[in-house]
């Protein structure tokens, strides 16, 4: 049972300092066995109805980093009870499994802390179709610049690529993979 929890506390460790720091980002090929696997571990993966109708990328109970906590959490506990306490299995997979839940819990709770300190943009961008948009930082040499919608900042595109300076309004005509694209008034 030593090594399944030696096993789960590596495999548990390893994806959730992935997962947090996105250090993988990378395709494998296989070519001889003749599949491939898309490996990206820079989002967290929630099942959660909420974001899964939202779109958004944000902490759920099921996502990857909870997991991986919880897996983490128990090999730790594993381990702790069958090495350093000594007791026999059912206790180790008791205290295995309290600890993983807390760690589960710890790692929701500071994802969702995290998540709360970002900006506080709509969820959906197209939901700016038709709104006011003030320029807060002019058009540069690649045609972006900032506006503000609602309160909230965004990047974004003038429509016929004219040159919108600070404090100019412009209406939203469009919104594509997080940036908007404007019209001037």
């Amino acid at each position: 049972m030593t090594a399944l929890y030696v096993v789960f506390l590596i495999l548990g460790l390893t994806v959730f300092v992935i997962s947090i720091f996105g250090l993988v980002e990378h395709d494998f090929d296989f070519s001889g066995l003749g599949y491939g696997i898309d490996l990206d571990m820079t989002h967290d993966f929630d099942l959660g109805h909420q974001d899964i109708e939202s779109h958004t990328d944000s902490p759920g109970i099921f996502s990857i980093r909870t997991i991986s906590a919880f897996l983490a959490g128990f090999g730790l506990g594993g381990i702790l009870a069958k090495l350093v306490l000594e007791w026999g299995v059912g206790g180790q997979l008791l205290l295995g499994f309290v600890i993983a839940l807390s760690l589960a819990a710890i790692a929701y709770f500071i994802m969702k802390l995290m998540y709360s300190q970002q900006g506080g943009a709509l969820r959906d961008s197209s939901e700016l179709v038709g709104k006011t948009a003030v320029v807060t930082t002019g058009v540069g040499n690649q045609g972006i610049g900032e506006c503000r919608v609602e309160n909230n900042h965004y990047t974004f595109r003038e429509k016929n690529n004219a040159k919108l300076e600070p404090n100019q309004v412009g209406k939203v005509v469009q919104a594509e993979a997080g940036l908007l694209i404007i019209e001037k008034l």
